[in-house]
């Protein structure tokens, strides 16, 4: 019983530090698309300027930066929740008596 518990208890950890994984994840990427949305017009162009040149530029890096900060965040919310005992109060396992009939 014991080992079962402490199995579900793992279980438990990895959802949760999967689930929260995805939605650092989704945070970022749904900043990033976002700023691309607004301004992407102002860099892709067919014959771009120097200044439209150096904003690409600028939204590359400022990606870059977006992505390893998150990235970052994430490895750091695993090694937190590490510490940490995590039970799932969304499923319960509970042993029923078996008898035969």
């Amino acid at each position: 019983m014991e080992r079962k518990n402490r199995a579900a208890l793992q279980n438990s950890k990895r959802r949760l530090q999967s689930e929260a994984s995805k939605r650092i994840t989704t945070t970022m990427i749904g900043a990033i698309a976002s700023v691309e949305k607004h301004l992407k017009s102002f860099w892709d162009v067919d014959n771009p300027s120097q200044e439209q040149i150096r904003m690409a530029d600028a939204f590359e890096e400022m990606r870059t930066e977006i992505l390893n900060k998150g990235n970052t965040q994430v490895r750091a919310m695993r090694e937190l929740l590490d510490s940490y005992d995590v039970s799932s109060t969304r499923m319960t396992y509970t042993e029923l008596p078996v008898r035969r009939v």
